[in-house]
């Protein structure tokens, strides 16, 4: 799968990931993908977000609301951010990131019946 990744497809995982571990979760979901397309800024989901009028800093509030009401996972205290993401990075310190993609996904556990 991930060797299908555009550059720009990688760059929003990375900037997700990033986003993810400045808000002390431990884990990359949906939501920060979504802060990671709005930080990259140039794709046309990004310019989409923009013109319904949804900006990166108001998006992040949310979903620190979110945690505080039990929404989504809280932040955590750790500074440890988790295997996924210390994974993801180890992936890409090891790869040297894009160009040269890794060959196979981080290994971030396997789901029940995946």
């Amino acid at each position: 799968m991930f060797e299908r990744f555009t550059e720009q497809a990688y760059q929003v995982v990375d900037l997700g990931r990033e986003e993810a571990e400045g808000l002390g979760h431990r884990y990359l979901g949906p939501e920060h993908l979504l802060l990671g397309i709005l930080r990259d800024g140039t794709s046309g989901a990004a310019q989409l977000l923009r013109a319904y009028g949804i900006q990166l800093e108001t998006a992040r509030a949310e979903l620190l609301s979110l945690a505080r009401q039990g929404v989504v996972p809280p932040p955590r205290p750790s500074p440890a951010t988790g295997r996924c993401l210390a994974r993801w990075a180890l992936t890409w310190r090891r790869s040297g990131g894009p160009p040269s993609r890794p060959s196979a996904p981080p290994r971030w556990g396997r789901r029940p019946g995946g």
